[in-house]
């Protein structure tokens, strides 16, 4: 049984080696026991092995935004997120841009 799911991807534009998170998510039935905080330990610990300088994740309000937040993310960007104006109707939604920087 799958309890967490981190997929994540490398990018290494010119200057910037950087990580972003794809999709991140847990089964209700365990949030809030650890398990996410660890998955993204073993993230950073892996993205601080290749050297690279940080991780990037894209997500919304409609999300579990603050656990980025918690863990130490910090926010680049906001926007309105029209994506979800037809799936969603009569509801607003922002979208987020969070980077946590690899201290070394």
């Amino acid at each position: 049984m799958v309890s967490g799911y981190l997929p994540y991807t490398f990018h290494q534009p010119h200057r910037w080696p950087r990580c972003e998170v794809i999709l991140f998510t847990m089964s209700n039935k365990y949030r809030g026991r650890g398990m996410g905080r660890g998955l993204m330990d073993r993230l950073v610990d892996l993205v601080c092995t290749r050297g690279y300088e940080g991780i990037y994740v894209w997500t919304d309000t409609a999300l579990s935004y603050r656990f980025y937040e918690s863990y130490g993310f910090q926010l680049v960007k906001s926007f309105d997120m029209k994506a979800y104006k037809y799936s969603i109707p009569n509801k607003s939604f922002t979208g987020l841009i969070y980077y946590y920087k690899i201290s070394r």
